[in-house]
């Protein structure tokens, strides 16, 4: 793919990049300070991505198609490194309209090591999202 944008652009097109993270911008094709229309920033851990930092001007027109856009970037980076991407959760029904199923994630945390009092909390704290948090994401397809 050629990229015609100015020079000045395409070297800026890459704002931080370290071992595991990435992170790019998506502005209008100007050699002056264009404003910032979209971002990602992608974290990769061995062979998954995932995008912790997403977002776009949702008062831009649809047809310049800046969600697809940094989708695609995240994706054609995953494919680079031989990767797969986690899309995670958030915007439930604007994934469900495009075909996504919605799964329940968890974190394990080894305790049995800390002091009971520790672990009490970390048991409340699983009480709590089982009880509360998970339901209500299940319903409101979170």
């Amino acid at each position: 793919m050629i990229d015609h944008r100015p020079k000045s652009v395409q070297k800026s097109a890459l704002i931080q990049q370290s071992d595991n993270f990435a992170g790019y911008p998506v502005t209008e094709y100007s050699t002056a300070k264009p404003p910032l229309s979209a971002f990602v920033g992608i974290v990769r851990r061995d062979n998954l991505f995932s995008t912790p930092l997403f977002g776009y001007d949702l008062s831009r027109p649809r047809k310049e198609g800046l969600y697809r856009r940094l989708m695609l970037k995240v994706s054609l980076e995953a494919e680079r490194h031989q990767g797969c991407v986690h899309c995670s959760g958030g915007a439930g029904n604007f994934k469900a309209l495009r075909g996504a199923q919605s799964h329940v994630e968890y974190a394990a945390v080894w305790m049995q090591h800390l002091p009971a009092y520790r672990q009490a909390i970390f048991k409340l704290l699983a009480k709590t999202i089982d009880t509360f948090i998970t339901p209500y994401a299940a319903k409101n397809q979170l």
